[in-house]
């Protein structure tokens, strides 16, 4: 497989021209980091990590469109502080409490390789992987390609931030979008959210499928909002231009559609793919970095095609509604 960029480090030009978007975020302000505990058996996820028993609050879940990395296991919990629960009044933006902490566990072949932490401290968001060795994992700020001899690259804390950053629910996962609705009732039931959470996104299968695809590979870099948010990054400028250079590209899929000709995502997905640009979405899915003037799409922390999202995409085409104008 040819590699030219690392994913941790990358310079590249888009489209030919330019200056370079350089995808070394080693600049970014990791420092909340270097904060938090130094072993996983230290952040409270497990009551017993010997014995694989996690604390008797942590959550599991799992979001309706993940992100792709090269097909590995992947397992979330969430863990909000004592007597606490998510702000749920705005249900596109919700606001979690100081302490709240998210896990993601990436494995390969049954094996845990690491365990990546986002907890919100009261100055922001911080997050760092925790890469597994034996009984425990050790906090690892910066970034390690091919751990355990296999091909799983682990981010460096500040790359976690590049792509966290760019969304004001920093969590991306758990949101109400990213939630089944049975499950978003059920953690209202709990006492988990302030509000219960009753809408759906109601587009037909085929379209739902390509789109959630768009979003939970693209949509925490490619949103109109992206570079308001307060930890948004600026080690790489992900913009796709179009006849009108200043419109953004927003792949963000709202929880609740119920006119799907007023959602953004559509109209981006009718800009981008029902046009002579269209060819550049899927051809940036279909690479790894084998070009210098067109970088990988999602551009980090991936070696391996995501085939089943390109034929999802592809399979939504036919069944986008009409352009609307545009």
């Amino acid at each position: 497989m040819i590699r030219l960029f690392t994913p941790f480090m990358t310079a590249a030009l888009i489209a030919g021209c330019g200056p370079p978007i350089e995808r070394d975020c080693s600049a970014e302000d990791d420092s909340r980091a270097e904060a938090l505990p130094a072993s996983l058996s230290e952040t409270g996820l497990y009551a017993d990590i010997d014995a694989g028993i996690f604390g008797d609050r942590v959550i599991e879940f799992s979001p309706r469109f993940p992100l792709w990395t090269d097909g590995a296991d992947k397992r979330r919990w969430l863990l909000l502080p004592q007597d606490e629960q998510i702000d749920t009044s705005d249900p596109d933006a919700w606001v979690f409490p100081v302490g709240t902490k998210t896990f993601k566990e990436f494995a390969l072949d049954g094996v845990a390789l690491e365990t990546r932490l986002n907890t919100r401290t009261a100055d922001g968001w911080a997050s760092v992987s925790y890469v597994w060795d034996g009984a425990d994992a050790a906090k690892q700020m910066d970034a390690a390609p091919d751990v355990a001899g296999t091909p799983h690259d682990v981010p460096s804390a500040a790359e976690c931030l590049a792509c966290h950053g760019g969304r004001g629910n920093f969590t991306l996962g758990f949101s109400a979008t990213q939630l089944e609705p049975a499950f978003r009732a059920q953690l209202f039931a709990d006492g988990v959210l302030s509000s219960a959470v009753e809408g759906e996104i109601d587009l037909p299968p085929a379209t739902l499928a390509g789109l959630g695809v768009l979003h939970g590979n693209c949509s925490h870099c490619h949103n109109a909002t992206r570079l308001d948010q307060a930890q948004a990054t600026t080690c790489f400028d992900p913009s796709i231009t179009g006849d009108d250079e200043d419109e953004p590209a927003d792949f963000t899929l709202p929880y609740d559609l119920s006119s799907v000709e007023d959602a953004p995502v559509l109209q981006t997905a009718r800009w981008l793919l029902d046009s002579n640009r269209g060819s550049q979405i899927l051809d940036r899915m279909s690479q790894r970095n084998t070009s210098a003037f067109e970088p990988s799409m999602p551009p980090l922390g991936t070696e391996i095609i995501d085939q089943a999202g390109i034929a999802a995409v592809e399979a939504m085409l036919p069944e986008l509604p009409a352009n609307g104008g545009r």
